[in-house]
């Protein structure tokens, strides 16, 4: 007697891809709001950063949906997943914007 298989493999690439266009948003969110905080220190040039951060968005949203359609296609045909260029683009941008947030609260400390 075989049990019945209580999980879809399509399911985990899915959530997967799932967390990476939330991510996208959460990017595009703090892209959008570097303007807003950055503004009196920065000036018109905090528009650098944050079209750096919405382009960074953006590639992680097209990337994910790639890294989505490789992972399913490699479940069905048992092919190569994905590497982990999509984490490091994440990792740095994460780095980047927490170097301009320590910028900024050294640039606008009194004294």
């Amino acid at each position: 007697m075989t049990a019945p298989q209580v999980w879809d493999a399509g399911l985990q690439p899915e959530r997967t891809s799932l967390a990476w266009q939330r991510t996208a948003l959460a990017l595009l969110g703090v892209g959008l709001l570097v303007p807003r905080v950055a503004w009196a220190t920065l000036g018109a040039w905090s528009f650098v950063p944050s079209g750096l951060v919405v382009g960074a968005a953006v590639a992680v949203l097209v990337a994910g949906l790639r890294r989505y359609r490789a992972a399913h296609a490699a479940l069905t045909s048992g092919g190569k997943l994905h590497d982990g260029r999509l984490p490091l683009l994440v990792a740095l941008t994460a780095f980047a914007i927490a170097a301009l947030a320590v910028g900024l609260l050294v640039a606008a400390a009194p004294g």
